[in-house]
């Protein structure tokens, strides 16, 4: 794993993401899909993508 890590952080420890790359998009400018899938990615708890939304849905559902 030369490229990756993963770390184990103590409960106590305050986190906050650090996005990287480009500006998260937004709600009221741009691609509403995209921004309903950045989101949902974010902030609904999901361990295998497939379960964010079924394949006859669309983001925004």
């Amino acid at each position: 794993y030369k490229t990756h890590r993963i770390r184990l952080l103590s409960e106590d420890k305050e986190k906050i993401p650090n996005f990287v790359g480009g500006i998260l998009p937004r709600r009221d400018k741009g691609d509403h899909e995209e921004y309903c899938r950045t989101m949902l990615t974010l902030f609904k708890p999901w361990t295998n993508p497939m379960s964010l939304k079924l394949p006859a849905q669309s983001w925004e559902d």
